[in-house]
C-alpha cells in the first residue's frame, strides 16, 4: 500500500532532519507507564499535533519543531495528524523532494558560527541558541574549536546534592567484531537532507 510506504518515508525525513528524534517520541505526561511507540502511532499521538491534543511534549533535548521550514512542517502535520485519519493525504516522495528543496534554498549562514545553517524564516540561529541550552553537547562546532580539538575534550562533571556525578562515562570496555571502533566524525543534518532530496 503506497501510503504505508509514504508513512514510513515520513518518518525518516523526520528523524534525519530533528536530530534522531522520532515524530511519536517526547515526554508522556499522561498516568501510568508511557505508551509504546506501536501504541502511539495507532492512537495517531504525534508530538507535534496542532488539532489533536496529545499526551506529549517534545523531549527537552530534540530540536524545536520550528526549526524546520514552515512547508516541511506542514507536510508533517499533514502526514502524522491528518494522514491519521486519511491515509491518503500523506505526502508522497516527489512532494517532500520539492519541499526539501525550497528548504534548502533558503538556508541561511550564522556570522558567528560557519558550520551553523539555518532557515531564513528564523530571526536567530537556532544552533547557537541550543548550544546555550544543551550547555557542552554542541551539534556542529566551528572548524576553530574542530582544529583545537575543543570538541574532543571531556564535559566538565556536575555533582548532584545526592547522588553519583552526572556526565561521567563507565570504564567498562565494548567487545565490538573486526578491527575494533572508529572515531564518530561530525554529521551535517543539512547537508544529508539535500543528499536525500
Amino acid at each position: 500500500i503506497p501510503e504505508h510506504d509514504f508513512f514510513g518515508l515520513a518518518v525518516m525525513v523526520f528523524q534525519l532532519l530533528m536530530e534522531g528524534t522520532p515524530p511519536y517520541g517526547g515526554i508522556y505526561k499522561g498516568s501510568g507507564e508511557p505508551p509504546l511507540y506501536e501504541e502511539r502511532i495507532v492512537s495517531g499521538h504525534f508530538t507535534y499535533c496542532r488539532k489533536k491534543k496529545v499526551p506529549y511534549t517534545p523531549s527537552k533535548l530534540a530540536p524545536p519543531f520550528g526549526i524546520l521550514h514552515p512547508e516541511l512542517q506542514e507536510l508533517f502535520v499533514k502526514c502524522f495528524e491528518e494522514g491519521h485519519s486519511n491515509p491518503g493525504s500523506r505526502p508522497d516522495a516527489l512532494t517532500w523532494q520539492k519541499a526539501l528543496d525550497n528548504a534548502i534554498g533558503e538556508i541561511i549562514t550564522c556570522s558567528a558560527n560557519d558550520q551553523h545553517r539555518y532557515g531564513k524564516h528564523l530571526s536567530t540561529c537556532p544552533w547557537c541558541q541550543r548550544k546555550t541550552e544543551l550547555k557542552e553537547l554542541v551539534p556542529f562546532p566551528s572548524k576553530q574549536s574542530i582544529q583545537s580539538g575543543q570538541h574532543l575534550r571531556p564535559k566538565p562533571t556536575q555533582r548532584t546534592q545526592s547522588g553519583p556525578v552526572v556526565g561521567t562515562q563507565t570504564k567498562t570496555p565494548i567487545t565490538m567484531p573486526g578491527p575494533g571502533p572508529q572515531p564518530r566524525k561530525a554529521v551535517n543534518i543539512w547537508a544529508w537532507s539535500s543528499l536525500a532530496s
